[in-house]
């Protein structure tokens, strides 16, 4: 669900490599009553991850340099294993991503997708049980 006025914000851990892009999500789900908490590359979002520990949903990338997305949410997931995931990327011919409990893809957005899209997608994923 989305963010209620006085109540506690969810945390949210952006990945995302390309400074403009990072920017601009992190705008929209800051206006959107998230607390953003971002990094450019895996290892600048574990060192977030470790400082922030009650991260409700990472919106990772799945290209970026140093270590993809897929990688880096195994590595998330070893530290908290009910972590939800939303992988975002602008590469259409996207390798199987991993799957989440019970076998099903973590949800995904192709880029480019509309703010009115990206905070869907994370109501739905925040409101999910799994």
């Amino acid at each position: 669900p989305a963010p209620t006025p006085g109540a506690a914000r969810p945390a949210v851990l952006l990945v995302e490599d390309e400074p403009p892009v990072r920017h601009l999500l992190r705008r929209v789900l800051d206006a959107h009553g998230y607390r953003v908490l971002d990094a450019a590359d895996a290892d600048g979002a574990l060192r977030v991850f470790e400082a922030v520990p009650n991260v409700a949903l990472a919106v990772v990338d799945v290209v970026m340099p140093g270590g993809g997305g897929p990688a880096l949410v195994e590595r998330l997931r070893e530290r908290k294993p009910d972590l939800k995931v939303l992988f975002i990327s602008g590469y259409a011919d996207q390798k199987p991503l991993p799957q989440a409990v019970g076998g099903e893809p973590f949800p995904f957005l192709a880029k480019p997708f509309s703010s009115e899209s990206l905070l869907a997608k994370i109501r739905e994923i925040l409101s999910s049980r799994a």
